[in-house]
This record gives structure tokens, C-alpha cells and sequence, in this order.
């Protein structure tokens, strides 16, 4: 981006263009861990007798689905009743 095309457009544009950015750097830091660890299991595998899979080896933090950082029915229900919150 020029400076010239940096100061015409508008903040939700750089935004916008800033995040698409930064999801690429890290599809590609994702995608560098993943073919290091792939390959890690190939040599790994031709000295062992029983063969490891790539997550056998080491699971990324995007790999795993972390149950407690979304809101269940249950925890709402916790929270309303802990802020006397009421339903209307």
C-alpha cells in the first residue's frame, strides 16, 4: 500500500485490510508448524516399531476446541442469578 492509497482510505478499510493481513501471517506460521511436525513424525517413524501420528507428536493450540471459553445455557443461568438479572 502507498502512502498515498494509506491516508484516502477510510479506517474500516484499514481495518478491515489490517485483519485479512494478519489472518495470513498466521495461516502461514500454522501451515510452517504443521509441515515441521509432519515431517518430525516421518523421522521419528523410521526409528520407532510402533508408528506415531503427527497429533501423537504434538497438538497445536488450534487444534484443541476449548469447551470453557463459550457460554453454556447453564453458565447464563449462573450469571442472571448471580446479577439478579431477570428474563423480560
Amino acid at each position: 500500500m502507498s502512502a498515498v492509497e494509506f491516508w484516502i482510505i477510510q479506517p474500516c478499510e484499514f481495518y478491515a485490510i489490517n485483519h485479512k493481513y494478519l489472518e495470513q501471517l498466521k495461516f502461514k506460521d500454522q501451515n510452517e508448524w504443521e509441515r515441521i511436525r509432519w515431517q518430525t513424525t516421518w523421522l521419528v517413524n523410521c526409528h520407532v516399531t510402533k508408528p506415531l501420528k503427527a497429533q501423537d507428536l504434538i497438538k497445536f493450540e488450534w487444534e484443541t476446541k476449548d469447551e470453557s471459553s463459550g457460554l453454556t445455557k447453564e453458565k447464563i443461568e449462573e450469571l442472571k442469578q448471580k446479577w439478579n438479572l431477570d428474563n423480560g
